[in-house]
């Protein structure tokens, strides 16, 4: 049990799952080189805290398991990084933000639906793609799938969408930054 809150604090539950070495040495590596980016070391709490997943609830436990409480977050999770796609590559901010008839607002979002339904549809095709043993990024595909239509506009002839892997990969490429490099060349 947990007490959150300035005044009065609630009482939470705490639930703690260690997680797997691969996922644990995945975290540690991230942290190590988010905190190298900026020149500073990571705290050993902080290095203690990437093995475990951590989630606070009101939940008792008789009335969710642990296991049941960590795949709602998983799901949960899951959407958020679809809804984040969906927001970057539709682009819909510059359109909403201004007076506008709500038929049109109406049909912006709806097309935008859509494509988020095609995005989606073409994740999944990718995923099951034989060979394929990284799951693609959804923000970065679906932001590839965004270019792509408008290159379909502007094109007479049909361009099929055939995007390199390696761009729609999660990990980030381990190279150095230009600054990096310049003062490598110098050293």
């Amino acid at each position: 049990m947990v007490f959150l809150g300035s005044k009065h604090g609630h009482p939470c539950r705490l639930v703690a799952t260690r997680l797997s070495r691969n996922d644990t040495a995945k975290h540690r590596r991230q942290r190590r080189r988010s905190a190298k980016k900026h020149g500073q070391t990571p705290s050993k709490n902080a290095l203690l805290r990437d093995a475990w997943n951590l989630l606070v609830t009101n939940l008792s436990e008789e009335r969710i398991a642990a296991a049941e409480l960590h795949a709602i977050y998983a799901m949960r999770w899951n959407i958020e990084i679809q809804f984040r796609a969906f927001k970057q590559s539709c682009r819909l901010g510059p359109s909403l933000n201004h007076r506008s008839d709500p038929l049109h607002i109406e049909g912006l979002v709806l097309a935008s639906m859509i494509f988020q339904l095609l995005t989606l549809d073409l994740h999944a095709r990718f995923r099951r793609r034989a060979g394929v043993d990284w799951p693609p990024s959804l923000e970065k595909l679906s932001d590839a799938y965004a270019t792509h239509l408008q290159t379909l506009r502007r094109s007479p002839e049909p361009v099929p969408f055939d995007p390199d892997p390696r761009h729609l990969a999660h990990d980030q490429r381990c190279r150095p930054t230009l600054w990096q490099s310049i003062v490598q060349s110098l050293g």
